[in-house]
């Protein structure tokens, strides 16, 4: 436990004493305070030992709280007295207090109306400038307002005539400037209001002639006159450009029409022309038709030829190959069977060349001038073939 260290009581009692004495109080009122405060302080050095006895214990035990209890209350009991008396002997003070200030009130009332009214007296001229700078300055301040809508704090009673005059002046000349400023700038927002409407009513005037109205000619300061050059400027360039575009429909008309007709001329010469074809078309096919039947009729009697010639030449040989055998002596009439054997096969020859011209493939053609000269190839084979095959048999015997 912390250790305090207790002022001795004998200079709690010099302190006490120091204390009143500062106050320059009475002798009989010093007197009266250590008759009341002084035995207290008395009391207190008598619990001095057992205070100092507790506060010095190191270690707090039940017994010891007890006893600090008990010490408490018992020095509580001597702070308790001491405000009683404090209590009392400032009630008294305070008694004495308010007496003095009554008496006081009194004197200063009865004293402080007499001062006023003599000062009243005193300041009379001085309260009529006063009243007069007053009256001056909410006169003045009333007429300057007229003039000047933000408030005024300089005192213009008190301002002499002449500067006032001069301040008026200044407020009258400013006013008028912002009222023919403002009556100015009305003026300027109407002009500009109608110039706009001026340049617009102009402006759709003149867009009904589309691209011919350059719109950087025109603008809200264009005079009468410039606007009139331009809308003449334009209307010519108009009436220009509409004479053009009429004779530029009217040659398009013509033009039309020119083309209608040629188209239908080259119609007309068109179908004229593929009639004929079609009739020249179908003559050929009549003709190729007819002359693929006959070569047909003409291959069937050369095949019958063929046929016949065939069996005869058979019959010769066998004729021959019996007389061969016949007449083996005979060389002669073996020679000439053997010429005639080998004879033979020329003969064949021709007759596999004629088949293989009857038997030539032609090409697919799409055009009418192609297939006529096919045709023509196709008859003119076909008369080679069966010029061969009539030849050879004309012949009889073909030397080699």
């Amino acid at each position: 436990m912390e250790k305090e260290l207790v002022l001795p009581q004998v200079k709690a009692i010099a302190a006490v004493d120091g204390n009143i004495k500062q106050y320059a109080l009475p002798e009989d009122k010093v007197a009266q305070l250590k008759r009341v405060f002084v035995p207290m302080f008395g009391k207190l050095e008598g619990f001095e030992d057992d205070y100092n006895e507790i506060v010095t214990q190191e270690e707090i035990t039940v017994e010891l709280s007890g006893k600090a209890k008990r010490l408490r209350l018992d020095i509580g009991k001597i702070r308790i007295s001491a405000q009683k008396a404090h209590d009392i002997e400032k009630a008294d003070i305070t008694r004495t207090s308010k007496a003095i200030d009554g008496i006081n009130n009194l004197l200063k009332y009865a004293v402080v109306k007499k001062e006023e009214g003599l000062k009243a007296i005193e300041n009379h001229f001085q309260n009529i400038e006063k009243d007069r700078i007053l009256k001056l300055d909410e006169c003045r301040k009333i007429e300057i307002q007229i003039y000047c809508s933000d408030p005024i704090d300089i005192n213009l009673g008190s301002m002499k005539e002449s500067a006032y005059k001069m301040l008026l002046t200044g407020y009258k000349a400013a006013y008028n400037d912002k009222i023919e400023a403002e009556e100015k700038l009305k003026k300027d927002r109407i002009a500009a209001k109608e110039r706009y409407a001026i340049y617009v009513s102009r402006k759709d005037a003149l867009l009904v002639y589309g691209k011919l109205f350059n719109r950087g000619s025109l603008s809200e300061n264009t005079t009468q006159e410039e606007f009139d050059k331009i809308l003449f400027s334009v209307k010519g360039l108009k009436v220009a450009l509409d004479k053009e575009q009429e004779e530029i429909r009217t040659e398009n008309k013509r033009l039309k029409e020119e083309a209608d007709k040629k188209e239908i001329e080259q119609k007309k010469e068109r179908e004229d022309r593929e009639s004929a074809e079609k009739i020249a078309s179908d003559k050929r096919e009549k003709l190729l038709e007819d002359e693929r039947k006959k070569a047909l009729i003409e291959k069937q009697k050369q095949d019958a030829i063929i046929l016949e010639e065939r069996k005869e030449k058979e019959k010769l040989q066998n004729a021959a190959k019996e007389k061969a055998a016949k007449d083996a002596g005979d060389k002669k009439a073996f020679d000439d069977a053997e010429k005639e054997a080998r004879l033979a096969p020329d003969k064949k020859k021709l007759e596999i060349l004629a088949a293989t011209i009857e038997g030539i493939v032609f090409p697919e053609v799409s055009s009418i001038e192609a297939k006529s000269i096919l045709d023509s190839a196709r008859v003119l084979l076909k008369k080679t073939a069966a010029y061969i095959i009539s030849k050879s048999v004309e012949a009889g015997e073909i030397k080699k």
